[in-house]
């Protein structure tokens, strides 16, 4: 605010008001801060106050300032009896900004606990809440990273703090901890423990209600040996929750990818060449614009090299809403076919584009999914992507319950990562061998408890 100064007020011209911080503690520790006789350009003076208090300009002559923040500092030049103290004055502002002003002044405090911290943090995102509305979009509302930028922090961090003090009010034991990082680290393992018991929930209903048999034979049904430019033409506009498209990557993959000491081959793998790479992705990327529905997700993995500026451009053209930096998969361990000039490669990319206003569900997260990758002997198809991996990935963008569409399915790992999370998936492949192979998966496990990682 251009029209806020600075001046020495009076005291008894301030209306204090009803405070968020009730208790002041180590005034005495204050007062004598206040007090000390410091040499300040050759003469003996008083420390004073080191930083002023903040007040607002009120229309009242009885009372013209009304207090936002330094109500300890306040409260110590009070009792020791100060006529005047320093202040940063505001011109006069709605209560939204007003009360901001006082909890952001409250997050510095030294003597602040963490779920004192945590509760200011998520007073503060209900104000702008409050004055703003909601985010709707990158124009609209406030979000938590708004409120973030407000209190110099990351996004993540103030997501985690807000989250963990709405957990609290649940859970008083996670306000107990030593620290926020224990805290934070007993509610990770309570949402997991929840999630999971609620996915297993949900999957034992389904068994109980429609039988395994009857699982694993939807399971199979829904891996359809087809075309998928003539199968989407047959799905209704508006439909799906989460397209991960998966497509050929348009590298030539099957001239580079080495067979592995089990014998898998590429023969089965339908390469798009790089000449009909774009209008190809192109119609693909339009077709899940259409089925899927409004505030859906679309995955797209893409090899950066060379599509990734082709694959931003197509998806912004159709209607997404997307940022340039990806999602990766980190895999702890890279490859390369030409190690004399290139490092190996140990991480895939994906954007994460989304239609209309969608949110992701589990917000906070980082962009990287570290996961190790399937042992080439145990691979079913070339670029096979652990269940836990897509299982997680599904999670972060999908909501419970919702329809997951893969245009190209290749292991079917996918739609074994939707049935455990209690989604329904389904999508096509060219390759009945690939199908097989995930038969077999699909035959081999109970539903609810498919895994890579064995």
């Amino acid at each position: 605010m251009n029209d806020t100064m600075m001046k020495k007020i009076k005291i008894v011209d301030i209306l204090v008001g009803d405070r968020h911080r009730k208790d002041y503690k180590n005034l005495p520790e204050l007062k004598a801060s206040i007090t000390e006789v410091i040499l300040r350009n050759g003469e003996q003076m008083e420390r004073g106050l080191i930083n002023p208090i903040a007040v607002m300009r009120l229309e009242s002559e009885e009372l013209p300032y009304k207090l936002l923040a330094g109500g300890r500092r306040l409260a110590a030049c009070t009792e020791l009896e100060h006529e005047f103290i320093d202040a940063k004055v505001f011109p006069p502002m709605d209560e939204y900004d007003s009360k901001s002003i006082e909890l952001v002044e409250n997050i510095h405090r030294d003597d602040l606990s963490y779920p004192e911290e945590c509760s200011l943090i998520e007073e503060i995102n209900d104000l702008q809440i409050k004055k703003f509305g909601q985010a709707q979009g990158p124009s609209r509302g406030t979000s938590m990273r708004s409120t973030a930028e407000l209190l110099g922090k990351g996004a993540s961090t103030v997501t985690e703090d807000i989250n963990l003090s709405r957990a609290i009010k649940e859970m008083p034991e996670l306000g107990k901890c030593k620290n926020k990082t224990e805290a934070k680290k007993m509610f990770a393992k309570v949402k997991q423990d929840l999630i999971r018991s609620e996915i297993a929930k949900r999957n034992a209903a389904k068994i109980e209600r429609e039988g395994v048999d009857s699982i694993k034979s939807k399971l199979i049904e829904n891996y359809i040996v087809g075309d998928f430019f003539k199968g989407v033409v047959n799905i209704p506009t508006g439909s799906i929750s989460l397209i991960d498209l998966d497509p050929p990557f348009g590298i030539g993959l099957p001239s580079t990818k080495k067979e592995t000491n089990r014998g898998l081959s590429t023969k089965d793998y339908h390469e798009v060449d790089i000449v009909d790479y774009i209008p190809f992705m192109e119609e693909a990327i339009d077709q899940c614009y259409r089925v899927l529905q409004e505030n859906g997700w679309l995955l797209l993995w893409f090899a950066l090299e060379p599509w990734a500026e082709e694959m931003y451009q197509m998806l912004t053209k159709a209607g997404f809403d997307l940022f340039r930096v990806s999602a990766i998969w980190t895999k702890g361990t890279g490859q390369c076919n030409w190690p004399e000039y290139r490092l190996g490669s140990s991480y895939e990319t994906f954007y994460y584009a989304r239609k209309g206003n969608a949110l992701i569900s589990r917000q906070g997260r980082s962009n990287a999914f570290d996961y190790r990758p399937i042992a080439p002997q145990k691979k079913v198809h070339p670029t096979e992507k652990p269940i836990e991996l897509m299982q997680d990935v599904l999670a972060t963008f999908c909501p419970p319950a919702g329809v997951v569409f893969v245009p190209f399915l290749g292991s079917g790992n996918t739609l074994l990562a939707a049935s455990n999370l209690g989604m329904r998936g389904f999508g096509y492949d060219l390759s009945q061998t690939y199908k097989d192979s995930y038969i077999i998966k699909v035959a081999g496990a109970e539903p609810g408890e498919y895994r890579s990682y064995i």
